[in-house]
């Protein structure tokens, strides 16, 4: 199985909801990164996203491979309503060790 860093991210105000949904996933101890961001588009609602143009939001990376990516993609969709954006990066082996 290839290894890799399954990255979910999420806007600010779902982030303790989703930090309790993957500290609760049943297989096992998740372990995850939260890093801040600013999300950038079009459709800001705010007065405030519209003067400084971002809305903050958070990235939480989680150590995994690919198929366990694909169970908790489908445990976060069955037990919560929370959108995220997804993405799989792969991990490469460090070879000269």
């Amino acid at each position: 199985m290839s290894e890799c860093l399954m990255c979910l991210r999420i806007q600010a105000q779902a982030y303790d909801l989703m930090a309790e949904l993957l500290l609760s996933y049943p297989e096992r101890e998740l372990n995850f990164v939260a890093k801040p961001l600013q999300i950038h588009h079009a459709e800001l609602s705010t007065m405030s996203e519209k003067v400084s143009g971002f809305q903050n939001g958070y990235e939480l990376q989680i150590k995994t491979d690919m198929q366990e990516a694909q169970q908790i993609d489908v445990y976060l969709q069955n037990t919560s309503h929370v959108q995220y954006e997804l993405m799989l990066r792969p991990l490469l082996s460090v070879t000269w060790r």
